[in-house]
């Protein structure tokens, strides 16, 4: 009988360290990795595996977009279920762009990335 328990008790404890380590993944965004695009897009728009925790109207999960001339995102970063997104500033500013995106699923745990592109 000790066995068993012994047995469950580690089932258990495995079984919740396992998932205890899942976090949220980025699925796919727009633009993709690496785009080389022509013009910049209107929005950034980050989907995940899993729904995203909001808190009020706390910041918790956050879009930036760095260019040739600084900041070109506008307003906040939108949430909606596995979506986070943010407007970006009308521009014709040809170069390099990085976004920053910091994303907290519903389980309370962070990730974080970037992803570069390019408009030529």
């Amino acid at each position: 009988m000790k066995t068993k328990a012994l047995l469950l008790a580690i089932f258990i404890s495995i079984a919740g360290v396992t998932s205890a380590q899942a976090h949220s993944s980025l699925v796919n965004s727009l633009p993709k990795s690496n785009a080389i695009l022509k013009k910049l897009p209107n929005q950034v728009l980050l989907n995940f595996n899993e729904s995203l925790l909001k808190i009020g109207t706390r910041a918790i999960n956050k879009i930036s977009i760095l260019g040739p001339k600084g900041e070109y995102g506008v307003g906040v970063t939108t949430v909606s279920g596995r979506q986070i997104s943010r407007i970006v500033r009308t521009s014709n500013d040809k170069g390099n762009y990085l976004i920053n995106w910091r994303a907290v699923s519903e389980d309370g745990h962070v990730v974080n990335g970037h992803i570069n592109f390019k408009v030529i």
